[in-house]
């Protein structure tokens, strides 16, 4: 991995199994695209490794961060609930420990931008690619849509988010910015 001073936002679409997408800011180009760090907590359970996402956020020089503003599903159980919001509130919490501009969006609102269907994860991993082919060897497979979401996530926080909040908050306040 290459260090760059570059500031970089970056599109989180949480989860055990989500994935991060890292976006210069001055040259909206791709930095990096990665499946979330996890651990092995227990046996069966993982958790988001906060140490190696907050190095990313530093290797990367995140300023901004976009997550997906996300529910529990109906029908998921207690325990994966807890696991996935637990997920939601590290990554939060990295991006807010590290001082970047935080904004939440729903999965609607962003997809709905770019035309892109409900829950179905494969429509976006085939935009990301053709939006971003210098990083399309890191989403061949469909086990990568997450981390073509991340990138789309981040795209879209600098076509549709940022132009104002660039202007209005700088990157060391750790503001949070509400969907709109």
């Amino acid at each position: 991995m290459s260090t760059t001073v570059s500031p970089s936002v970056v599109g989180i679409d949480p989860g055990i199994k989500g994935g991060l997408g890292f976006i210069s800011i001055e040259t909206g180009k791709v930095i990096h695209t990665c499946d979330i760090p996890i651990v092995q907590h227990t046996k069966a359970k993982k958790l988001v490794n906060a140490s190696a996402v907050a190095e990313l956020f530093r290797e990367y020089n995140v300023t901004h961060a976009i997550i997906e503003d996300v529910n529990t599903m109906p029908g998921q159980g207690i325990a994966s609930s807890g696991t996935f919001m637990k997920a939601v509130g590290t990554l939060f919490g990295v991006a807010a420990g590290h001082g970047a501009v935080i904004l939440w969006v729903r999965p609607t609102q962003w997809k709905k931008h770019y035309g892109l269907p409900g829950k179905d994860k494969e429509p976006a991993r085939a935009m990301a690619i053709d939006l971003f082919p210098e990083a399309a060897g890191d989403m061949k497979f469909k086990k990568d849509a997450d981390k073509a979401e991340g990138l789309l996530l981040a795209r879209y926080a600098l076509t549709v988010r940022m132009n104002c909040l660039l202007k209005l908050l700088p990157p060391s306040s750790g503001a949070t910015v509400d969907a709109l």
